[in-house]
């Protein structure tokens, strides 16, 4: 069968979305001081997660031999002609499909990736890098991004119950499953600096390539300050890409290519000052979408809430 062509709405999503991403000025520009100040004359480089091919292009620039470039997309097809048209194709090989099945040809001086989530994990990072060291890279070879750190807030957010509750519907239909699934999938959501109920703590940070557990678990305890209502834990990454070029979501986030992380609670908690905050969330390095996130809210040493949520939840729910 003649597969259909894309219509005008899907084109005009993947038009926008990769515009969006080189319009971001702050993360284009940062990642291009991290190349920059990384790639050497001659160098080999591999360029994992392309897109539109802007990284592979500024490591031309930095005066790379040659930069092997990888996407899975359609997207592939326009960094092929970006590059062309950059008098960039004879440095440039575009090779389609996942990183972790094609076969290097040749071993690469320097890794570039911008496979980065709004928490810094949950795009495959880790064991993206942990494969290219295997394969794709000499000895020693640099990697972009060098380091990356989670930080993780409690935090109120407006408006996230309405965006997640369908139990208050009134179509004479059993919601039931989905209110509880709605709840245990972390969103991608702006946080603005009000909804922060305690200042944010590093919960997980590594050199890449990361060589820890499979299972890497992140823990934190807040004492809370102000009164308030906490629904969720917000989180974002720092990452120093390289060359000492820092770039962050924290919010307010003025890389708007990412939005934080949210994790929602099963239910809202009224808080108060002195309350403490325990959470444990865990995820696992080889397949970082999945997500376990365990909440406690002790007042005077007594628990006044504990929840304990997982996307694995919404796996079984969707497949019973």
């Amino acid at each position: 069968m003649t597969p259909l062509p894309p219509s005008t709405h899907d084109t005009a999503q993947f038009l926008d979305y990769h515009v969006s991403m080189l319009r971001d000025t702050v993360r284009t520009n940062a990642f291009r001081e991290a190349v920059h100040a990384t790639v050497v004359e001659g160098d080999v480089v591999v360029d994992i997660g392309c897109g539109t091919g802007i990284l592979s292009l500024f490591a031309c620039q930095a005066g790379a031999r040659h930069v092997y470039a990888i996407d899975r997309g359609p997207v592939l097809d326009v960094a092929r002609d970006l590059a062309r048209r950059n008098g960039l194709a004879d440095r440039i090989s575009f090779l389609r499909g996942e990183s972790t099945v094609l076969d290097p040809p040749e071993r690469a001086d320097v890794l570039i990736t911008e496979t980065l989530w709004n928490l810094g994990l949950g795009e495959g990072l880790l064991s993206t890098v942990s494969d290219a060291v295997r394969r794709w890279l000499r000895p020693g070879a640099a990697i972009i991004p060098g380091t990356v750190e989670v930080r993780l807030a409690p935090i109120g957010l407006r408006g996230l119950r309405e965006r997640l509750s369908v139990a208050d519907l009134d179509y004479g239909v059993d919601f039931s499953h989905l209110e509880a699934a709605s709840r245990n999938v972390p969103r991608s959501m702006f946080i603005w600096p009000e909804a922060v109920r305690c200042p944010a703590q590093t919960v997980w940070s590594a050199r890449l390539p990361y060589g820890g557990p499979e299972t890497i678990p992140m823990a934190a305890e807040f004492v809370v300050e102000t009164a308030g209502t906490v629904n969720a834990f917000g989180g974002w990454f720092r990452s120093d890409l390289g060359g000492g070029v820092v770039l962050s979501n924290a919010p307010p986030s003025a890389a708007p290519s990412w939005e934080q992380a949210v994790f929602p609670l099963s239910h809202a908690v009224e808080v108060a000052p002195g309350d403490r905050i325990r959470v444990a969330l865990e995820t696992d390095a080889t397949a970082d979408t999945t997500w376990t996130w365990a909440t406690r809210v002790l007042r005077d040493g007594a628990e006044v809430a504990a929840f304990q949520q997982s996307t694995r939840d919404v796996r079984l729910l969707t497949s019973a």
